[in-house]
């Protein structure tokens, strides 16, 4: 007897088995280190600004994961919140800024310009960008930053890794071991990939199994102390194609983003692609948060998990226009791991829940 091959679209990345040499072009800038995950970069090049420049206050876009601000507030860094949507323009009165002070600016989405960071730059303050969602746009190569981050499983299936380089030469100190927490957390991340790519393969695992090991190993990761990634992420990262799943990431962004137009009742904020740059995925809003919960339910229902980037938190309570961003909005995956069947079996499935109204 014949079973169906399990679908599924969204969620995190399954094992893909890595080409069995090394690429030739390297996925991150020579002078990148790596640590156990993003937040972990991102405190790294705080506690690295604290000690050279005298970092006090960390400004912090208001639209952002609560992870991000915990990494912050762990290093004994102010953190205060200034408006900042991935549309619209970032509200902040930089001529108030102070050599004790850092912003950081998130390129959310991959749909950010660096006019920001410009500004930024004329200013005595720090620096940092975060690149997650395009680590290799044209904005993240020719950066001035003092420091830019990433979180490398956020765009390549790897189990944990961050990154952060200095396009301005500061010096930054990599982390001496594989701290036993992380590794713990890193390795139920690693299992849940594996056994995940078993359940797609058509193997008797329960989803709720690989799940449960996904989702236990993302809320163990923690900002401190900082640690190296697991050793399978270092040789991982030299051996995938990244710089061609981002070129099949960019065309079905702009494939299913051109579907989903086409129906009236939801909003692509996708804004129209610049040279060298890469969206994330393809954001719609809904017309309330009671639609949107709908829809999303109704999704996951058929397989499909659309995410919330980001919940809203405490960080955001005061900028109601992030709140409401936050309310309304679905983000869809259209990474290297789909095709157009794939694509057009979600908007159907958006297409479907709307026609039932």
């Amino acid at each position: 007897m014949e079973t169906s091959i399990p679908w599924e679209h969204g969620s995190e990345f399954g094992w893909i088995l890595p080409l069995d040499y090394p690429y030739p072009k390297r996925a991150l800038p020579a002078n990148a280190v790596l640590f156990g995950n993003g937040r972990q970069a991102l405190a790294a090049a705080l506690l690295a600004g604290k000690k050279q420049r005298g970092w006090h206050r960390c400004y912090v876009p208001s639209y952002i994961c609560q992870s991000v601000v915990d990494a912050v507030l762990a290093t004994g860094l102010e953190c205060i919140p200034y408006p900042d949507l991935p549309i619209g323009q970032p509200e902040l009165n930089y001529r108030n800024l102070q050599p004790s002070d850092c912003v950081l600016i998130v390129n959310h989405f991959g749909w950010r310009s660096p006019q920001f960071s410009q500004l930024v730059r004329t200013t005595p303050a720090g620096l940092i960008e975060d690149h997650t969602h395009d680590p290799w746009s044209a904005w993240a190569s020719n950066s001035s930053a003092d420091f830019c981050i990433v979180s490398l499983r956020k765009t390549l299936p790897l189990p944990d890794g961050g990154a952060i380089w200095s396009p301005r030469g500061h010096p930054i100190e990599p982390p001496s071991i594989e701290e036993p927490d992380h590794q713990r957390a890193a390795l139920q991340k690693l299992a849940g990939m594996l056994l995940k790519a078993e359940y797609l393969r058509g193997g008797s695992v329960e989803k709720s199994l690989f799940r449960s090991l996904q989702t236990s190993g993302e809320n163990l990761f923690k900002t401190l102390p900082l640690s190296k990634p697991l050793e399978i992420t270092s040789h991982l990262l030299d051996r995938l194609p990244w710089d061609q799943w981002r070129s099949k990431r960019r065309v079905n962004v702009e494939y299913l983003a051109g579907l989903l137009r086409t129906i009236k009742q939801v909003e692509v904020l996708n804004p129209p692609r610049m040279a060298e740059s890469c969206s994330f995925g393809v954001v719609i809003r809904c017309p309330t948060n009671s639609v949107r919960d709908q829809l999303r339910q109704y999704l996951i229902e058929r397989q499909i998990y659309p995410a919330v980037l980001w919940p809203k938190n405490c960080h955001m309570m005061n900028d109601c226009q992030a709140v409401e961003f936050s309310e309304r909005i679905l983000f869809f995956h259209a990474d290297f791991r789909y095709e157009v069947t794939d694509l057009e079996r979600v908007v159907q499935a958006v297409r479907n829940f709307f026609g039932s109204w």
